[in-house]
């Protein structure tokens, strides 16, 4: 990072974020976990710098902490079991808010070049470790997925294109290996939610570099007409050849464990009083009596069904606001489809229902946002020496 007359606090964000990642490298060889002392730091900077006044904290951001305290105490003092569901998105919402308050400007100043090399460093481990087939990187879902150093797939996923984010904007060598390694690896969790969000968002990448003296949303549409008439036709056919995209072949969409648990969240909604929906306290014993099948590792594979499970309409409010103020900083067509088309993996992965995964994808979406050449452009030409 750059001097600063005030904090930045996205360099503690991303030294949560690198701390986390890089740690859980060395969580393969330790017999005990170690990142949670990265996130406690992270809270005791951030702590600080507000009760300090040097973060600015509105009043949005106070009433997420009260309503996560209220939440927290009613889930410990009646359906303690869920607690580690819970306590997840609140800190993702707070932080989430509180970077919205203090980083517009901020990402003018950092130093992008070294955080491109952190992403290239963790990167290559994992390509090493990829080719290597060291077996504690993979696990088995019928078929062999690369999950790197973290404890699933699909959080490796979320950590890759949220990585591919940050470096979205960014030119140069390092950055281009960046995003060649990201795509790599996407390919190698063989998930097929990361690798066709992975392939919309190099495509709205690639659409914002070809013919510049069109409009973007001109562009846009062309290359739906395109997807719609070659796209489709040629997926189909590299689905055969493809040994990344067997998953799309083997299994299709129909018939699978989210459609379950979705027919779960439905039933619950519909027998649900308003009191139980408006607060969210009482659906998740609801929703487990609708579970018939056993889903140990999953409260719900569906970011939006588990804040309105755990938090009702109360909660998902909370983050349709953090969500209508990140679009408020957005200045371009094109960041814009980029944001839009971040939010349908939402649907199909639990991104919000984790710490790491959650603070960082957000984080990520600010960073494409803050990079935007366009907004840069409104900066004052002192703020981007």
């Amino acid at each position: 990072m750059n001097k600063l007359s005030s904090p930045n606090i996205m360099k503690p964000l991303f030294f949560y974020i690198f701390g986390v990642l890089y740690l859980q490298v060395m969580e393969l060889i330790l017999p005990f976990s170690v990142t949670k002392i990265v996130f406690l730091v992270l809270l005791m900077i951030v702590a600080i710098n507000i009760l300090k006044k040097r973060y600015k904290a509105d009043l949005f951001f106070y009433l997420i902490v009260l309503a996560g305290i209220i939440y927290l105490y009613i889930y410990l003092s009646t359906f303690n079991e869920l607690i580690s569901y819970v306590y997840p998105p609140v800190i993702v919402a707070a932080i989430s808010a509180l970077a919205l308050d203090n980083s517009p400007k901020n990402a003018a100043y950092i130093n992008w070049r070294n955080i491109n090399k952190l992403i290239l460093i963790y990167l290559f481990v994992n390509i090493v470790f990829f080719l290597l087939k060291f077996d504690i990187c993979f696990q088995d879902a019928g078929i062999q997925q690369f999950r790197g150093f973290l404890p699933h797939t699909n959080m490796l996923g979320a950590v890759l294109v949220s990585l591919y984010l940050i470096v979205f904007w960014q030119k140069g060598i390092v950055a281009a290996i960046d995003r060649i390694l990201i795509l790599l690896l996407i390919l190698g969790t063989y998930s097929r939610t990361y690798i066709a969000l992975i392939a919309m968002i190099i495509s709205l990448q690639l659409i914002g570099l070809y013919q510049r003296k069109i409009p973007f949303i001109g562009k846009l549409l062309i290359g739906i007409i395109l997807l719609l008439i070659v796209g489709f036709p040629l997926f189909n056919l590299l689905v055969v050849f493809i040994p990344a995209l067997a998953r799309f072949r083997m299994h299709g969409f129909s018939a699978n464990g989210r459609q379950y648990l979705s027919e779960a969240f439905l039933n619950t909604m519909k027998e649900s009083s308003f009191k139980d929906l408006l607060l969210g306290v009482n659906l998740p014993e609801a929703y487990f009596s609708n579970i018939k099948l056993d889903f140990p590792h999953s409260f719900t594979e569906n970011s939006y069904m588990g804040i309105t499970l755990m938090f009702g309409i109360v909660g998902l409010s909370i983050f349709l606001i953090i969500l209508c103020r990140i679009f408020r900083q957005v200045r371009s067509a094109q960041t814009a489809c980029v944001i839009i088309v971040c939010m349908i993996p939402l649907l199909m992965q639990d991104i919000l229902l984790s710490v790491q995964t959650g603070i960082l994808y957000v984080f990520s979406i600010l960073c494409v946002i803050y990079q935007d050449p366009k907004r840069l452009k409104d900066l004052n030409p002192l703020q981007q020496l």
